[in-house]
């Protein structure tokens, strides 16, 4: 089946991770306590939409550390 643009992209634990620079084990240690992003668990495998982390970035943006 070809992929289409309006197909939800999503991220590993893995990709997710090496997008915001941080460790697995951190990525897994929010989920476990219940923190953003939220994720999907489809047959043992963790996923991430990618539209909600794009969207969780920008909520999240700063213009100063001073905030």
């Amino acid at each position: 089946m070809a992929s289409t643009s309006e197909e939800p992209i999503y991220l590993t634990t893995e990709e997710l991770a090496n997008r915001w620079r941080v460790s697995t084990s951190s990525v897994s240690k929010w989920r476990v306590q219940g923190k953003p992003p939220i994720f999907f668990q489809i047959n043992g495998t963790i996923l991430y939409k990618l539209a909600d982390i794009k969207d969780l970035e920008k909520a999240n943006r700063k213009s100063s550390t001073s905030n």
